[in-house]
């Protein structure tokens, strides 16, 4: 008390002697932890007092220790993530693709006997529209992936 006498400030508070530690109410690991933590210089000298923030320090090392873990599993998630992301764009586009040749080849095909007066249109759509069909179902063929789905 005599020490707080002399530092003038009549009110407690940090006196440069004292060590403050706080909580964020928002954290709050126990039932004391809003509770305002002041320890003065003898304080901090007493073994028991070095153990207690030895073993948080070891307390929050491991805690660490494990968020490293999973920021490095996340890192490689999120670059995983970004990969398949990249390759479904390229599927989608091939599924486009292919769902509009064999529109077209289809709509040949049905054009086909309408043309068949003109002697050398009729031959050239059906043509096309069978290539454009065949080669639609070649290249999504079962048979051509080679264990990944494209």
């Amino acid at each position: 008390m005599e020490e707080e006498e002399e530092g003038g400030g009549g009110g407690g508070g940090f006196t440069g002697e004292e060590a403050v530690f706080l909580v964020p109410p928002g954290k709050a690991r126990d039932a004391f932890a809003k509770i305002r933590r002041e320890l003065t210089e003898e304080e901090l000298s007493q073994s028991g007092v070095h153990k207690l923030i030895l073993k948080e320090i070891e307390r929050l090392e491991r805690s660490e220790g494990e968020t490293n873990i999973f920021r490095e599993q996340f890192y490689e998630a999120d670059k995983t993530s970004a990969v398949l992301k990249e390759k479904l764009k390229g599927v989608k586009k091939f599924d486009i693709i292919y769902s509009l040749s064999i529109a077209v080849g289809a709509t040949m095909l049905g054009l086909t006997p309408g043309l068949w007066g003109k002697e050398p249109y009729g031959y050239i759509v059906l043509g096309i529209g069978i290539l454009l069909i065949l080669i639609s179902v070649v290249t999504k063929a079962p048979w051509r992936r080679d264990g990944n789905e494209y």
